[in-house]
């Protein structure tokens, strides 16, 4: 979308005749031989619904009978090496992951893809509510990953009034030395993640009780996070201490 005149140009569509589900999050990034790609996700929301489901126009006849699209994980190239046009690429989809259950909240750490695992409710047996799941995916070639790690964190379904594994951030802890962190919403609200011993270190309770804040997306600057939820956006001071040139310690 062009922020300055509103014109939209849509660059991915369907995968292999399908129509995509309804894509859920996106980050642009630029690879090392200089082209840029936009990874996304795509799971089912948009079609989940019953009563929501003859009023969205693209759920026509073929999805229908056909079924929907893969719960997926996904890239399509928006630049080539060089600097060309957009208008001079060919934007060919690709799957990256077709086996998760909720994709939702996507990023980079270094060169290792997250992508988050929304689970909500108890219709899905292996993500239900009260679990919140990360899945790390390593680079094995310029165009090929590899489920490399899952990291969990389950509750009780009843610790909270819902919630799920939606948007995250990666950020530098540094502290005797330093390690990369995920600072994400979970369920029940806000989880910091140690990516490298894969386990949740500390979790901030937004939504004990019903009529709390869900949380869904949050971003990092240099003195706040910034968060959006089911209460509005919010801000949340954060702790810094200027360690070295490269890296800060921020803290909930």
């Amino acid at each position: 979308m062009d922020p300055e005149t509103g014109e939209t140009r849509p660059i991915a569509s369907e995968y292999e005749g399908k129509r995509l589900n309804g894509p859920n999050d996106v980050v642009v990034r630029s690879e090392k031989n200089g082209d840029v790609y936009a990874y996304f996700t795509d799971p089912v929301y948009a079609w989940l619904e019953k009563d929501r489901f003859e009023d969205l126009p693209y759920l026509d006849e073929q999805v229908k009978t056909q079924g929907p699209g893969h719960c997926g994980v996904y890239r399509v190239k928006l630049a080539k090496e060089g600097g060309s046009s957009q208008a001079d690429v060919e934007n060919e989809v690709e799957l990256i992951a077709s086996d998760m259950m909720r994709p939702n909240g996507i990023g980079f750490s270094d060169d290792n893809l997250i992508v988050s695992d929304c689970c909500q409710g108890s219709h899905l047996d292996d993500c239900k509510s009260g679990t919140s799941r990360w899945r790390v995916f390593e680079r094995k070639s310029s165009s090929s990953w590899i489920h490399n790690t899952t990291i969990e964190d389950s509750v009780s379904a009843d610790a909270a009034a819902g919630g799920c594994a939606d948007g995250f951030t990666t950020y530098d802890y540094v502290d005797s030395e330093a390690t990369r962190k995920v600072l994400a919403t979970c369920f029940g609200g806000l989880c910091i993640v140690d990516v490298e011993s894969g386990v949740v270190v500390s979790r901030m309770w937004t939504q004990k009780e019903q009529g709390g804040c869900r949380v869904s997306n949050i971003v990092l600057g240099k003195e706040y996070a910034f968060i959006t939820g089911s209460c509005g956006v919010l801000t949340l001071p954060l702790t810094q201490r200027q360690s070295n040139k490269d890296a800060i310690r921020t803290e909930l």
